[in-house]
């Protein structure tokens, strides 16, 4: 076509006569063929895209499938057989959120690949994913999985024996435990303290720890009851306010129901009224009528003579 139009272009290839006409033909063709070369190049995209975002969510879910089986297989004496297989199966879902870019799904994935080597005791493979898991953690701004991935990190150096960066992690997740509304998570903390200092050898300062998580145990236990008293009194109040809600309803029914058969009444006999006025006019009328013919009859009716008795 591009071919074309040069020759078009240049007048010894195109006599004169010919050359406006020929261009009039030409124009609207070049418009048809870039109005469908446009359409053709646009409508794949939607629907590549479309099945492009389909075709991830399958994968991802595939992934999602293999590390549930994954940590099926991994569980405490497992056998090397089987957590060998749960490590292959957690790396193909890694490969597929790596190449998706699913930060959550690469986030759980290095910590079922920490718990596999920690049951494996491969700590350093396990301490090098759990760091990896505690980083995307901050970079997402998880609080949650920060706490956690800093106890999985706990545990990993206490059991090698790092006890001061063992420290340090969880008194940064104490930390942070404490700014979250739940104490869940405080609880775990100091589950992971207690455990630290039984490992230290330090009997006191874990039995303090276990302390602390029979108080917050009981804190939570007070303050659950609290919240179903709390709810009994709102779901009392709730009733109550239903009630004078349909109380107040009866009322206004009842109100309504006797203004309307006052209403009725007063309508019947007003009725009643007009009508015993009325017929009482027509009684009038009628009587007066009468009374008047009467009196008019009397007028035209002539006196009867009167004979006296003749004297003999």
């Amino acid at each position: 076509m591009l071919f074309c139009f040069e020759l078009c272009l240049k007048p010894q290839y195109c006599p004169a006569n010919n050359y406006l006409s020929f261009m009039k033909k030409l124009i609207p063709i070049i418009i048809v063929l870039l109005g469908i070369a446009l359409f053709v190049r646009a409508k794949p995209i939607t629907g590549d895209s479309l099945t492009r975002k389909q075709f991830i969510k399958k994968q991802t879910v595939y992934a999602d499938s293999l590390n549930k089986k994954a940590l099926q297989l991994a569980v405490t004496g497992a056998g090397s057989k089987d957590l060998n297989e749960a490590i292959e199966l957690i790396m193909k879902g890694l490969h597929t959120y790596s190449r998706y870019h699913d930060s959550i799904g690469l986030r759980q994935t290095f910590d079922h690949l920490s718990l596999v080597y920690r049951l494996q005791k491969k700590h350093i493979q396990a301490k090098w994913f759990a760091i990896q898991a505690n980083s995307m953690a901050r970079d997402m701004q998880d609080t949650l999985n920060i706490i956690q991935t800093l106890l999985n990190l706990s545990a990993i150096k206490t059991h090698i024996k790092d006890y001061d960066l063992a420290k340090r992690d969880l008194n940064e997740a104490l930390k942070l435990a404490k700014q979250q509304p739940k104490v869940d998570l405080q609880i775990d903390v100091q589950r992971g303290i207690a455990l630290f200092y039984t490992a230290e050898g330090d009997a006191n300062r874990s039995s303090a720890a276990m302390d602390s998580i029979l108080f917050l145990k009981d804190s939570v236990a007070k303050v659950e009851e609290n919240q179903k008293l709390t709810a009994i009194k709102k779901q009392y109040q709730q009733i109550q306010l239903k009630q004078q809600f349909l109380m107040q309803q009866k009322q206004n029914a009842s109100r309504v129901e006797s203004v309307q058969l006052k209403k009725i009444v007063d309508e019947k006999n007003a009725v009643a009224i007009i009508t015993l006025s009325v017929t009482a006019a027509i009684v009038l009328i009628i009587t007066l009528f009468y009374l008047k013919r009467k009196r008019r009859r009397r007028k035209k009716r002539k006196p009867y003579p009167i004979t006296l008795p003749q004297r003999r």
